[in-house]
Order: C-alpha cells, then sequence, then structure tokens
C-alpha cells in the first residue's frame, strides 16, 4: 500500500508505541507480504494459518523495508519495533495513513453465519434508491461503487491494507455510503478494528468455519467482536441491530449493551421490531411487522422465503433508525433487484431451477423451507460440500436436504485437495435409510450431476443448485476451473 498521505516521525511513534530513533526519516508504503515491499517500506510480520511473517523478515528488508513490526523480537538489521498485536497496529496505521475514510462514510456491516450478502445488498440498494450515493459495498460478491465492479476479490472481507486503500479512494470519488459483510475471520484477524462504524447487524449463528474456529463459542466470540468496534467507533448515532430468533441472539443482545450502543432486536419473538405474519408466493413475500417505535406496517418484499424476510427486517431496522423513514424504505425495497447467486431463478417454466449460496445445513434447510411453501411439484435439491474443510457438517448437509426435499442428488462442491467420492462418502453417513441411493442421484462431476437432475425433472416441480451461488468457478485440487451452476443450466437447455 504506497502512501498517498504521510505521517510525520512523532505520528509513527505515536502509533507504534517506540522511540523516535526507531523512525526512518523516508517511509513509502506499508506491507505486510514481503512480495510486496519496495524501497522505503514498513513490513509488518502477521502470524497466518500457514505462515508466519516473522520468517520472512530478511526477504522483506532484502526487498527495500527499512522498518519491521511485529510481535516476536528477532535480529534483523533494520529497526524492529515489537508490538503486542501487530494485526491491531495494522489496521490503525492503515487507518491512519489513508486519513480515516471511514469516519467520512456512512458505515454499515454485516455479520452472521447465513444472510450477509442478501442484507448487505438490501442496505445497498436501499441506500442507492433514497440518493445516498455513490454507495460502496463490500463481500463475497466483490467490491461495488453502485454497479460498477472495482474488485471481484474472493475474500468476503478485504484485506486491512486494500480495504483502507478502497475506501479512501471511494471518499475521493465522494462516496457516501460504504455496507460490508463481516466475515469471522476478517474479524478474528482484526481487519476492520480501526474502522469506525454507524451501524452493525447479526443475522444468525449457525455451524460452519470449525476448521478455523474449532469450537461455536470461538466462532461467536469472533462474529461479536463487530459489536466492539461498533461500540468503540467515534460516530456518535451508533446502532446495533440483532436477530432475537437465532439461539444465540439473546447472548448477541447483551454483549452489544455492553458496548454502549443503542440496541434494536427484531424477529418473530417479543422484540423491538416484530414480524407478526409472512405470506410467499412465487413472486415474493407479503410481510406484517409491528415496530415499537413506528407502529405497524404490512409490505410486499420481492425476495422469496423466511429468511430473506428476516434480511430485510434486519436491513429496516438499521436504516429506519440512520437515514429514512418506513415509509421510504418500503417504497425504495420495491425497485431492489436479484442478489446473485441467492435463490437466483434461471429457469421459470415448465420447472422452476434456482440456484442458491446455501452451503451450511442452516442455509440450506431455510431454502429448502422457503420453496417448500411455494412448489406444486416435487422439490429437488442438488449439492455437494467444499473439501478441506469442516467435515462435520457434511452429514448435517444431507440430513436437512432430506427433511425438507422430495428429491436428493449428492455431487461435488470446490473439491480442492480432498478427493471427490471420500467428501461423498461422508455426506452419505446420513443416508441411512438409503433414500438418495434409492431415488436420488450421487455423481461426483457436478455438470453431470445437473444434468441428469434436470432430466428428471417434470412440470411444477422445483430443482434449487445450492452450494456455490454466484461462483462461477470450481477448485479442484489446487486449481482453479470456469464452472457456473447458472451456465451449466442454460448451456444444457439450449437458452444461451
Amino acid at each position: 500500500m504506497r502512501l498517498d498521505s504521510k505521517l510525520s516521525r512523532q505520528e509513527w511513534q505515536l502509533l507504534l508505541g517506540c522511540g523516535l530513533e526507531m523512525i526512518p526519516h523516508t517511509i513509502t508504503s506499508l506491507a505486510d507480504c514481503a512480495n510486496d515491499c519496495i524501497t522505503g517500506s514498513v513490513f509488518f510480520a502477521l502470524r497466518g494459518v500457514k505462515h508466519d511473517g516473522h520468517d520472512y523478515i530478511e526477504a522483506a528488508i532484502k526487498s527495500g523495508a527499512v522498518l519491521v513490526v511485529g510481535e516476536r523480537q528477532v535480529e534483523t538489521i533494520s529497526p524492529f519495533v515489537k508490538v503486542a498485536e501487530v494485526r491491531k497496529t495494522l489496521a490503525q496505521v492503515a487507518a491512519a495513513v489513508s486519513q480515516f475514510p471511514s469516519r467520512r462514510l456512512l458505515s454499515l456491516a454485516v455479520t452472521g453465519t447465513n444472510g450477509k450478502t442478501t442484507t448487505h445488498c438490501i442496505l445497498a440498494s436501499i441506500l442507492k434508491n433514497l440518493n445516498h450515493r455513490p454507495v460502496l459495498r463490500t463481500g463475497t460478491l466483490g467490491a461495488y461503487l453502485d454497479d460498477t465492479c472495482l474488485s471481484d476479490d474472493t475474500l468476503t472481507t478485504p484485506g486491512t491494507l486494500q480495504l483502507n486503500k478502497l475506501l479512501a479512494s471511494v471518499v475521493k470519488d465522494g462516496a457516501k455510503a460504504w455496507c460490508t459483510e463481516a466475515s469471522s475471520h476478517a474479524l478474528d484477524q482484526e481487519r476492520l478494528s480501526a474502522i469506525d462504524l454507524d451501524g452493525a447487524i447479526f443475522t444468525n449463528l449457525t455451524r460452519d468455519h470449525l476448521d478455523y474456529h474449532q469450537t461455536m463459542e470461538n466462532y461467536f466470540l469472533a462474529k461479536a467482536k463487530l459489536f466492539s468496534l461498533l461500540g468503540n467507533s467515534s460516530k456518535k448515532n451508533k446502532i446495533a441491530v440483532i436477530h432475537l430468533d437465532d439461539i444465540w441472539g439473546e447472548k448477541m443482545l447483551e454483549h452489544a449493551r455492553g458496548q454502549g450502543c443503542r440496541v434494536i432486536s427484531f424477529g418473530q419473538k417479543e422484540s423491538d421490531i416484530r414480524i407478526l405474519k409472512q405470506e410467499h408466493c412465487a413472486e415474493g413475500t407479503l410481510v406484517n411487522i409491528a415496530d415499537k417505535d413506528f407502529g405497524k406496517f404490512t409490505f410486499t418484499s420481492p425476495l422469496l422465503g423466511a429468511h430473506n424476510v428476516e434480511n430485510v427486517v434486519g436491513a429496516y431496522a438499521l436504516l429506519t433508525r440512520t437515514v429514512c423513514t418506513p415509509e421510504e424504505f418500503l417504497a425504495a425495497l420495491l425497485k431492489m433487484s436479484q442478489v446473485p447467486g441467492r435463490l437466483e431463478l434461471v429457469v421459470k417454466k415448465p420447472y422452476k431451477i434456482f440456484v442458491d449460496y446455501a452451503h451450511t445445513p442452516d442455509a440450506l434447510e431455510r431454502v429448502l423451507a422457503a420453496l417448500k411453501e411455494i412448489c406444486t411439484g416435487k422439490l429437488w435439491v442438488l449439492f455437494g460440500c467444499g473439501g478441506d474443510r469442516d467435515k462435520g457438517k457434511r452429514p448435517q448437509m444431507l440430513a436437512a436436504a432430506l427433511r425438507l426435499a422430495d428429491r436428493v442428488v449428492v455431487t461435488s462442491d470446490n473439491p480442492r485437495t480432498e478427493d471427490r467420492d471420500e467428501i461423498i462418502k461422508d455426506i452419505l453417513v446420513a443416508d441411512i435409510g438409503g433414500q438418495v441411493k434409492e431415488h436420488g442421484i450421487i455423481d461426483a462431476d457436478r455438470r453431470s450431476a445437473i444434468q441428469k437432475a434436470i432430466n428428471r425433472l417434470e412440470s411444477n416441480d422445483i430443482l434449487v443448485i445450492a452450494g456455490k451461488g454466484h461462483e462461477a468457478y470450481q477448485i479442484i485440487g489446487q486449481t482453479k476451473q470456469h464452472f457456473s451452476d447458472q451456465e451449466e443450466v442454460r448451456k444444457y437447455l439450449k437458452l444461451i
């Protein structure tokens, strides 16, 4: 990250908590990867899951680093500053050299296992329709300034240096607001720790990423960091929105209250914004809510499913407390377009085919429950499980599918370095009654599995192809190959 604005040596001294003599007279850039260092770089030695930046200090110096910041004292020819938490220090420095761009934006974040992408897209869509634009959104779909793609980076939440550079850039371009997904990895790795937020939403917490977090409690604590960051924000009107129907909701509510934020709860339980009734059809959802501050409303959402009602109401809770009236929000909601890969309708007749990103047991169950409400034929689901990830959820995915779908297709989904057939074996542990083997389809080739499923569809059936959503690739071994569920359907049906 090259520095557009430079800090004085005294400012560097305060940020790093070191003596002035440690600070070089010329600093040109920040780097957290030795390969990114140039003459005049400050190198931050980050500890990662697979690599430790302290092992690359000499390489960084050879590339031009003039100052090294780390947690473990090492002997080096360049000045070395030891800090307690190098990731937090990097975040603070990156924000400072970028002139704290999040302070000049309406900055909103969404965390949770499921619903982050849809909710932050709803926030961005409403803000655009209310002319709070340009709006930056960053998440699983990439980084967009209004409808212009700035990056299709696969990280849900950009790295610290990339994020601050991006925020500074869009501020210069006149951006008014920023909506982001806050992943548990990003929160655990302090990528957002120097960001000043106006508001944050907690959607839910269900099993995912336990290969990284190990326990659900650790996973919760990572998500809870978002509300600690909100509490530490320099913004005045800080709003925390918590979904109470989730089993972790009460605990997150108490945590958020302890951070000094204004907390708004929502859900079907007794809450500040209560979802009273919802009626589903293929065109959307009719919803009744009771808002303790604004009264009762009935509105139509263009998004399908009970899970999307929760996403809409979470966004409603935050925006009506920050920038708009309920009436303005609900009018703008009607202009909301389809979120790519989230119950995306690819084929309408004579049967329906949807593509969805659901890749956790809870997400899959929610998607199937939504489609079950509108399905008049058989409900089909096709899914796989990613390789080199939490193996414990594999049979849980199939159990969720068997509870709600009439027919199940088990295939592959980013097998990475694992054998596709071994992953499928792990999934089929839950096929106790042999329903998949007898009535469904088992095919490790995702393209072939999609074609076989389509061949067996009848009028009024629904097929949801789950797991990849917007992704246009398959990771096989260590190679990323082009593959799009939407394209495969359209090619096979000769729609393109």
